[in-house]
């Protein structure tokens, strides 16, 4: 009887313990908003996950930006400006503006930056490809190269097509050690790989690299096809750790 007594004495106790730990935490906790989106030329619904790099954030919004561009607006990217002194607000500068042509629009993946400072994206939308049977176009891999006076310039590295090479890529781009870019499109279920070269420029090759295939096939559960209906969560969440 003792020894019962003793034993749920114990484990009172450290149910309290946990609980008092619990509250304790969650006093500590406090959240700090740094920007509140106004949905005009800042841009809205903030879809992706912020990076980090040199003391600065880096994020995409994919609606508002230039109103004027589709119903809602084309999304921007957008970078945030630490304050000089503790306790002052942060401040919420827009590198680029997407006009919903051939530059893109939605940006909806996380971003990605180099050492040079570049940063990489994708666009769900936009670039004018015409095989995705969608007047808004496929979708576009762009880069943005930062210059002189603050200002940043977009390259659209690569325009979807709709047809073998995919449509509207949705996910973050992966940068590899040599500087090829991996990514995954939605539509025909393929990944792809975006090549630099000197002399072409940047070019778009499907399938071709082994660790890619073999990643795919751990995405996309085998079947007839080679590919099967795609796991979404997987996808979204794991590519550009596993890649």
């Amino acid at each position: 009887m003792r020894s019962k007594r003793f034993s749920r004495g114990i484990t009172a106790l450290l149910a309290n313990l946990v609980l008092s730990a619990a509250a304790t935490l969650a006093a500590a906790q406090h959240e700090a908003v740094l920007y509140r989106f106004q949905g005009l030329g800042d841009g809205a619904q903030p879809q992706s996950t912020v990076i980090a790099h040199q003391g600065f954030l880096y994020g995409t919004a994919s609606d508002a930006g230039d109103l004027t561009c589709n119903f809602s607006g084309c999304g921007t990217v957008i970078q945030m400006i630490p304050p000089a002194s503790s306790g002052n607000p942060w401040t919420q500068n827009v590198l680029y503006t997407f006009l919903g042509g051939n530059d893109g629009a939605a940006p909806w993946g996380s971003l990605i930056v180099d050492k040079s400072g570049n940063l990489y994206g994708t666009t769900y939308i936009g670039g004018a490809g015409t095989g995705c049977q969608n007047k808004y176009g496929c979708g576009t891999v762009f880069q943005l190269s930062p210059g002189t006076g603050g200002v940043w310039t977009e390259t659209v590295l690569y325009r979807f097509q709709g047809g073998g090479d995919g449509a509207f890529p949705e996910t973050s781009l992966t940068l590899d050690s040599t500087g090829n870019l991996f990514g995954t499109t939605t539509e025909l279920r393929y990944g792809f790989r975006t090549l630099a070269s000197r002399r072409s420029g940047w070019s778009l090759d499907r399938e071709h690299h082994p660790l890619l295939r073999e990643r795919l096939r751990w995405l996309f559960p085998s079947d007839r096809t080679g590919y099967g209906k795609p796991r979404r969560a997987l996808w979204r969440g794991h590519l550009g750790r596993r890649l």
